[in-house]
């Protein structure tokens, strides 16, 4: 009996560690955040995602995100707009690469700029995603979405 749940341990310990997926080291060093690994084709569809040490919060428009190791394709925030909206975007990289990117109908029609904070319009129709693209990235995010009211 001992033999049996032995065994029985091993396999399920060998399909577990087989079946995860691993962190994308970053190689193009610490001061480049290009991404090495994700293409266009990844950036838009739905992948996976690994993080590590996350906080989160939104509510409405409005949102933070930051992790100590992530890597992967996430949507943080999806909206249905129909006017012009503003958006605001803090984002800080302290390690890792990273792309932060606003995606509508299959396509990339954002990329927003790293440690900085930006503001911009977006005059469009339809469903939009914010997604975080990264390869071991150490970062946070803090993001608002506000229909403007002409």
């Amino acid at each position: 009996m001992k033999k049996i749940f032995l065994s029985l341990t091993i396999l399920v310990f060998i399909f577990l560690i087989t079946g995860c997926k691993a962190h994308i080291e970053d190689t193009n060093g610490p001061d480049n955040y290009s991404l090495e690994t994700f293409s266009e084709e990844d950036k838009v569809s739905s992948g996976w995602h690994l993080t590590v040490g996350s906080i989160s919060s939104q509510v409405g428009g409005k949102g933070k995100f930051s992790a100590k190791k992530f890597t992967g394709v996430y949507t943080l925030y999806e909206t249905y707009v129909s006017t012009s909206n503003s958006c605001y975007f803090d984002i800080e990289v302290e390690s890792g690469n990273l792309e932060v990117v606003l995606i509508q109908d299959a396509k990339i029609i954002k990329s927003v700029d790293l440690n900085t904070t930006s503001r911009f319009t977006i005059d469009t129709n339809g469903k939009i995603s914010l997604r975080v693209i990264g390869e071991s990235a150490k970062f946070s995010i803090t993001y608002e979405f506000t229909k403007n009211e002409f």
